[in-house]
């Protein structure tokens, strides 16, 4: 499990750098999305935002049409005031997943923002 790289005290860069050089054939470390977006959601937990942002941006990578990173990315970028990029990730969501719910709700806190 990645965040049992977190207890031994790793580094975000260095969990990014292990799950880039896992063998997706047979990863010794669960490397899924959902397994990427539960890390990224863990370190958002912890206000550990930019770390988060950076495990979400490698999911992406990885899961280029997980509406779902998109989606909790979007929520990350929401909470570091990125807004135009957040609405970008939002927009993204609705694109690959028009049912999501959560990306039309903050689509709409968004437009407060300006």
């Amino acid at each position: 499990i990645l965040l049992e790289l977190l207890l031994e005290n790793k580094t975000v860069d260095e969990i990014i750098d292990i799950v880039r050089n896992e063998n997706p054939e047979n990863p010794m470390y669960d490397i899924s999305e959902e397994a990427l977006n539960n890390l990224g959601y863990v370190l958002m937990d912890e206000s550990q935002l930019n770390d988060a942002k950076k495990v979400f941006e490698l999911g992406i990578e990885l899961y280029p049409n997980a509406y779902n990173l998109y989606d909790s990315y979007g929520e990350c970028l929401f909470q570091l005031k990125e807004y135009k990029n957040a609405t970008k990730a939002f927009n993204r969501a609705l694109e690959l997943n028009p049912e999501s719910v959560n990306s039309k709700r903050m689509l709409e806190q968004l437009k407060t923002k300006g």
